[in-house]
């Protein structure tokens, strides 16, 4: 999974599986606390690319793009991939019953996360 730093380093985001990782770091006096999420709820049937934004009020906002927010990272995720599976029941025509379930998506070489550089004072 390739990391892409927009304007330098940024070793507080991390991605492991499906969890992308911020650790903490403070922003204007304010201590954004470490969080993690599953990519995977923000998945669509389209690639679409999530943002992750700090706030000076400590908390984090996904795709929120106002002016007192700090751009942490963002990830193009891949689109909804799905697989035939067997159910283990059998047709009238003696043939094995599929179903269609959602693949498990591989974030680690799929998406790609771009990050920006921390606010002075970086990761703790």
């Amino acid at each position: 999974m390739p990391i892409v730093e927009v304007n330098g380093p940024n070793t507080a985001v991390n991605i492991v599986g499906n969890v992308l990782s911020i650790q903490s770091f403070d922003l204007e006096g304010v201590t954004i606390p470490a969080q993690e999420w599953d990519l995977t709820q923000f998945q669509k049937h389209e690639a679409r690319t999530v943002r992750f934004f700090a706030g000076t009020d400590g908390e984090y906002h996904i795709n929120d793009n106002k002016d007192i927010f700090w751009l942490v990272c963002e990830v193009k995720l891949p689109p909804l991939c799905y697989e035939s599976v067997p159910t283990g029941l059998t047709g009238e025509d003696g043939q094995e019953e599929m179903e269609q379930v959602v693949a498990a998506p591989d974030f680690e070489q799929d998406a790609i996360v771009k990050v920006w550089t921390l606010p002075q004072g970086g990761s703790e």
